[in-house]
């Protein structure tokens, strides 16, 4: 077994995935091994060190044994802005202040157990990992004071692995270190390619039937900060000058992969809009986008099209639209349409925020519902046992089908496309894009919450 015992010196946990977001509680896997590779850094504590590092992202996401969350709260101080003061001087303490509040919360026990099961080190690799960890100071925010250490014994864990579970946490897994070294010695932040598994509760462990999960996965989101308001009737229009921004950037960073231009067989990344759309006086206006992952990617390859996608600044739209400035958003958003996780699911109800772009024409014998059956087996879903279908849209903000731009490309034949809500069996984790258009952002579908209807 090798575990690895964290001690909350003051009682507190300082971390959340990103501004304005709430705190994190169980810390996450890959929290833990990035402090690990922080120490190792800055201690530049050599060669032998970085192999045990090595050993432990290549490990299978390990189990936590951790107590309730406890009182949070938000605690506020008072930081130095970025911009210099009236006399021109960067001074931290002559520049003017402003409030910052930081996620923090009292968990019921201040220590918490990373247990791999099973797991059997040489005992120079767990020396290693042991000075590693005996270095490291904070776990998340710098007033995240910690202890840490290897144990040769822990309690039972709480938190497992499980592909039904509910809980998504990051994880560390090959290649995380090399994406860490690089990032901690850059000049300035870059977006990550963090991947991320499902957790349960030991509590909430049944028999329940496990998710499905289609061919598509993570979401790298870009924020609209300035340039032309368009609605999701002008998707096509946004996800191909995205497409063809991102393409540029890794052509001339010599990032260019296949998983961005798409031109092998197999899954490739997607674009899409991400609208304010499903929600009480939603107007459909597009308020960022997203790169869409498939599952499965290989790691270097997902890297690439997330350094080149993530150095996106500008987009440049057909004229007389001004471009679009855009910046990436961080693991988790003040916003909910701009949150990656909000068009994942799982649910067993979806519905279409853009129409789906059929691919061939429907027939007597051959119709709707049969041409969405065979566009979700072929990204890994199973049918749906009901789809309701038609030219208008469930999700309020979402224009019907004829304000759609449905062709790329003036050459391109015309396709038949529809809205559509679709029910599964059980539930399906996103994000869902079907249909001929769905690299391009046509035929993404939202996750209905089940207690209510509408869209998350």
């Amino acid at each position: 077994m090798l575990a690895i015992q964290v001690e909350y010196l003051t009682g507190r946990s300082y971390s959340a995935l990103g501004r304005g977001a709430a705190s994190e509680w169980p810390p996450h896997p890959w929290r833990l091994f990035s402090a690990l590779a922080a120490a190792c850094f800055e201690c530049q504590m050599g060669e032998r060190a970085l192999d045990a590092l090595r050993t432990v992202e290549g490990l299978a996401p390990p189990c936590i044994q951790v107590g309730a969350a406890g009182n949070g709260r938000r605690t506020g101080a008072f930081v130095p802005t970025n911009y210099a003061a009236k006399n021109g001087s960067t001074l931290p303490w002559q520049r003017s202040k402003q409030p910052r509040f930081f996620p923090a919360l009292s968990p019921e026990h201040p220590t918490v157990y990373f247990i791999w099961a099973g797991v059997n080190l040489d005992k120079d690799t767990r020396d290693q990992i042991d000075a590693i960890a005996q270095r490291v100071g904070y776990l998340g925010k710098s007033a995240s004071l910690v202890r840490m250490r290897l144990v040769d014994e822990a309690p039972a864990p709480t938190y497992l692995p499980d592909r039904s579970g509910r809980h998504l946490l990051r994880v560390a897994e090959p290649g995380t270190l090399v994406e860490l070294e690089r990032r901690y010695g850059a000049s300035r932040w870059e977006p990550s390619s963090t991947p991320k598994r499902y957790y349960s509760h030991v509590e909430e462990r049944n028999d329940r039937a496990e998710p499905t999960r289609g061919i598509f996965g993570d979401l790298l989101v870009l924020r609209r900060i300035d340039g032309a308001s368009l609605g999701l009737e002008s998707t096509l229009t946004l996800t191909s000058a995205a497409r063809k921004a991102a393409i540029k950037l890794a052509d001339e960073k010599s990032l260019l992969t296949p998983l961005l231009h798409g031109h092998k067989e197999g899954a490739h990344c997607a674009w899409v809009p991400l609208p304010f759309a499903g929600w009480p006086h939603a107007d459909g206006r597009i308020l960022g986008l997203a790169l869409v992952i498939p599952r499965g990617a290989e790691r270097g390859e997902r890297t690439k099209a997330v350094l080149a996608a993530g150095s996106i600044k500008t987009i440049h739209l057909p004229r007389p639209l001004e471009p679009w400035t855009v910046e990436v958003v961080g693991p988790e958003a003040e916003v909910w349409t701009l949150d990656a996780d909000s068009w994942r699911g799982p649910a067993r109800t979806w519905s279409t925020v853009t129409p789906i772009l059929l691919d061939r024409f429907p027939k007597p014998r051959y119709g709707v519902q049969d041409i969405v059956d065979a566009s979700c087996e072929h990204i890994g879903l199973p049918r749906p046992v009901k789809i309701i279908h038609g030219p208008y849209p469930e999700l309020e903000g979402v224009p019907a089908v004829p304000e759609f731009r449905l062709l790329r490309r003036a050459g391109d034949r015309p396709r038949w496309a529809v809205h559509a809500t679709l029910s599964f069996a059980s539930p399906v984790v996103g994000p869902i894009l079907l249909g001929a258009g769905r690299y391009f952002g046509l035929g993404l579908l939202r996750p209905m919450r089940e207690d209510r209807g509408e869209g998350r």
